[in-house]
């Protein structure tokens, strides 16, 4: 009887505890004002890859481009003055997919379905219908505070092709119809739109897809069937580490102000992504 009493006494004096401590959050929460600090989020500009674009399901459709991180930390920065985040958003019932390229890696978005049986796990498949954008028809450039661009090197994002539409082929890696869609003119740069927009705050969040793209195909370097990473600027090569350093600080040269503030995101562990 006396261990059953002290049972219940205990969880009780939990319960007395977990209330108490539910009081004191909510206080702190009320209590709670946001500050700047000295930064000015008025101009608050991202660049990047898919990580900063919003790409999730196998490829970038609305939702989750409403869901990228900069449009997430925009809404809090509101709080603070910080301006409008325009994004060069997919419409809404788009899955992902382009009409007048030829690229057979940029395709419908990913679902799970139910195998035949119910013994057989969910698999991925392309949902259906799909609404293809065009790209004959871009959006107006220069507005954009998401320059997330999916599949961008470091080395990409000064590259003076990556917004022509005529210089799109299969699997090119000299333009790239995401940013075909957004950039200011045909010879625009992705980290030059990005300056024009003169960031008051800037995240810059590049060379994910320097490593990742080639681990993603298996390591297998351009034009080569399987075995050790190739070094490179292709597609799926790693770029080398001199190339590298040579583009990042421009990136950041391209960005900085004498008055604004920025941040700089590091390279995660790749293994250590869901692919």
């Amino acid at each position: 009887m006396k261990r059953t009493f002290t049972k219940y006494l205990l969880i009780v004096a939990a319960g007395y505890a977990l209330a108490a401590c539910d009081t004191h959050i909510t206080d702190a929460v009320d209590d709670f004002e946001p500050s700047a600090g000295d930064a000015d989020f008025s101009t608050f500009v991202v660049v990047g890859d898919s990580l900063t674009a919003g790409y999730k399901d196998g490829t970038l459709y609305r939702e989750g481009q409403e869901n990228s991180y900069g449009a997430i930390l925009a809404r809090q920065f509101a709080q603070v003055g910080g301006g409008a985040f325009f994004q060069p958003l997919r419409l809404p019932e788009a899955t992902g997919s382009f009409i007048g390229i030829s690229l057979t890696d940029v395709g419908d978005r990913l679902v799970a379905v139910a195998g035949p049986s119910p013994s057989q796990p969910l698999a991925p498949a392309t949902i259906t219908p799909s609404v293809p954008t065009p790209l004959v028809v871009p959006l107006p450039g220069g507005i954009y505070n998401n320059f997330g661009v999916p599949a961008a090197k470091s080395i990409y994002l000064s590259l003076n092709t990556f917004g022509d539409i005529n210089e799109l082929g299969m699997n090119s890696n000299t333009a790239n119809p995401f940013y075909v869609r957004f950039a200011t003119s045909p010879g625009a740069t992705v980290i030059g739109d990005a300056a024009l927009r003169m960031p008051t705050f800037f995240i810059l969040w590049i060379g994910n897809n320097d490593v990742l793209l080639n681990a993603a195909a298996g390591s297998p370097g351009e034009g080569v069937s399987e075995g050790e990473p190739v070094f490179g600027t292709g597609l799926t090569d790693v770029t080398p580490t001199a190339t590298f350093a040579a583009a990042y600080p421009g990136l950041v040269a391209a960005l900085k102000s004498a008055t604004n503030k920025g941040m700089l995101a590091n390279i995660p562990d790749i293994s250590t992504l869901p692919y």
